[in-house]
C-alpha cells in the first residue's frame, strides 16, 4: 500500500452494494431459478445457479453475462448493467469467512481487517497489517498506518468536498471530516452487512471509465480513467449505479487477494504480477489486454494503481495494485 497526493492521477475499482438495492425488476432469465438462502432480501436480489452449481445472489436490474466462461464463481461470474446505453461490469467475489474481513473495536466501531502477503519460496504468507484481535476485541496496533474506516488530513478541507458534491444520506452537503467519518463509518457498516447477508459482493471488472462525463461507467475500452481528485472518483463511484456501487474498501481488495489464494492457477498472481499487468509506465485502456485478466477480473496489476476507502491518518488515502 501506498501514501501519496490526494490529487494523483488514478483510477479506482468499485463494487456492488447489494443490500441497498438496484432499481429495476429481476431478470434471471431462468425457467427454474433455484431458492434463496434464507438470509437473502429477494426484493432486492435474486439466485442464479452458476455453471459450477453454486448459487449466487444476483441484484435486480443486473443480468447474468450470456458467455458461458463467464458464468462460473471459480472462474469469475461477471453480471452486467445497462444505463443510459453505457454497460457496466461487475464480478462475484465469494467469501467464506467474513470473520477474516472484519472486526469490531472496544467502543464497538466496526473496522476492515487488512493483510500483508509475503512470498516465502513457493508459498504465500499472509498476515495481519497493523491489528490484533483479543477476545473478539480488534485494536489497531499503529496509528499511522493505514486501516478502515479513517479520514485523513486533506478531509479537513471543505472545498474538496463542494467541489465534489459529496452529499450525506439524506442529501445535505458534507463539509467538515467529522460529518465524512460518519459517513464513511456508515458506509462501512452498510457493506459489511450485506457481505455478511450475502457471503460475497460484486467488484468492477474493469478500472472506472468516463470520469470526466456526468455518469463514470465500468465499461471495457476506456481510457478516461484518471486526472480526478480522490474526492471526485469517491463521489463518481457512489453514482455509477443507481447510488449503490462504491469506491473499494482495503479489506474487500484483501479478499479478492485471498480468492486468489485459494486457486492454484491465480495464487501466483498475488505477489508476483509481472505478465499479468501493464507495467510499461504508460497507460492502455481499460480490459484491452486479455493477458492481464484473472478470474475476469482486468488490470487489478500494473496500468493504474487504484484508490481505495483505507486512509493512512497522518498521510492520505492508501492506493492498491498486486506486486511483482
Amino acid at each position: 500500500m501506498n501514501n501519496i497526493d490526494e490529487k494523483a492521477k488514478d483510477v479506482i475499482k468499485n463494487i456492488v452494494d447489494m443490500q441497498g438495492g438496484i432499481a429495476g425488476g429481476s431478470e434471471g432469465g431462468e425457467e427454474n431459478p433455484p431458492e434463496h438462502p434464507e438470509k437473502w432480501d429477494e426484493t432486492k436480489v435474486y439466485a442464479y445457479k452458476s455453471k459450477d452449481n453454486i448459487v449466487v445472489p444476483v441484484p435486480n436490474g443486473f443480468t447474468v453475462s450470456e458467455i458461458d466462461r463467464e458464468q462460473s464463481v471459480n472462474t469469475g461470474l461477471v453480471i452486467k448493467i445497462t444505463q443510459e446505453g453505457v454497460t457496466s461490469e461487475f464480478v462475484w467475489v465469494p467469501v467464506a469467512n467474513t470473520s477474516e474481513m472484519f472486526g469490531v473495536d472496544k467502543d464497538g466501531n466496526n473496522l476492515g481487517k487488512l493483510y500483508k502477503f509475503t512470498k516465502y519460496g513457493e508459498e504465500t504468507v499472509v498476515t495481519a497489517y497493523n491489528w490484533t484481535e483479543t477476545s473478539e476485541i480488534m485494536k489497531v496496533t499503529d496509528g499511522g498506518l493505514a486501516y478502515e474506516p479513517a479520514i485523513a488530513p486533506t478531509d479537513s478541507t471543505e472545498s474538496y468536498y463542494t467541489d465534489a458534491g459529496i452529499k450525506d444520506k439524506d442529501g445535505n452537503p458534507i463539509t467538515t471530516s467529522v460529518q465524512f467519518k460518519t459517513q464513511l463509518q456508515e458506509e462501512f457498516n452498510t457493506m459489511k452487512e450485506s457481505i455478511e447477508k450475502y457471503n460475497g459482493f460484486y467488484i468492477g471488472r474493469y478500472e472506472t471509465g468516463n470520469l470526466s462525463k456526468t455518469r463514470a461507467a465500468v465499461t471495457k475500452n476506456n481510457s478516461d480513467i484518471g486526472s480526478q481528485t480522490w474526492y471526485v472518483m469517491y463521489q463518481k463511484s457512489k453514482e455509477i449505479v443507481e447510488g449503490k456501487s462504491s469506491m473499494i474498501w482495503g479489506c474487500q481488495w484483501d479478499a479478492v487477494m485471498k480468492w486468489f489464494l485459494s486457486d492454484d492457477g491465480t495464487k501466483e498472481y498475488v505477489t508476483n504480477s509481472i505478465v499479468k499487468g501493464n507495467y510499461s509506465g504508460s497507460q492502455i485502456p481499460t480490459g484491452s489486454n486479455d493477458n492481464y485478466s484473472v478470474k475476469n477480473i482486468y488490470d487489478m496489476a500494473g496500468n493504474e494503481e487504484e484508490w481505495t476507502l483505507t486512509s493512512f491518518p497522518n498521510t492520505g488515502r492508501a492506493l492498491r495494485r498486486t506486486r511483482f
